[in-house]
């Protein structure tokens, strides 16, 4: 997982299969980035290759963890095999799409 700063928002950088063994896996690390409370975080799907329930619980997660200090949370997602499962997927409150990522400092 690549963690960069772009202004005040917070860039979550997942790569590779995103199941639960890797939600495992990166949660901890998760957990570390988010600890400045930043007001947006956005999560990058860009090189997701795979992604089951697992990767969708992380990402549920950590909108949760923004919401609880109010911050924002969105996902940027340009795969199409990603975003049909992003968007197959009935949640109560769906998940916000952005179509480019902030630019970095």
């Amino acid at each position: 997982m690549e963690v960069r700063r772009a202004g005040s928002a917070l860039v979550l950088g997942l790569s590779g299969e995103l199941d639960l063994y890797a939600g495992l896996r990166v949660g901890p690390l998760v957990d570390r980035a988010l600890r400045g409370h930043p007001p947006l975080v956005v999560a990058d799907l860009t090189r997701i290759t795979f992604m089951d329930c697992g990767g969708l619980s992380l990402l549920l997660r950590v909108r949760g963890q923004t919401a609880r200090w109010g911050g924002d949370f969105a996902v940027h997602c340009p795969s199409r095999r990603v975003l049909r499962i992003l968007r197959y997927v009935e949640l109560d409150e769906p998940l916000r799409f952005v179509t480019a990522l902030p630019p970095g400092d």
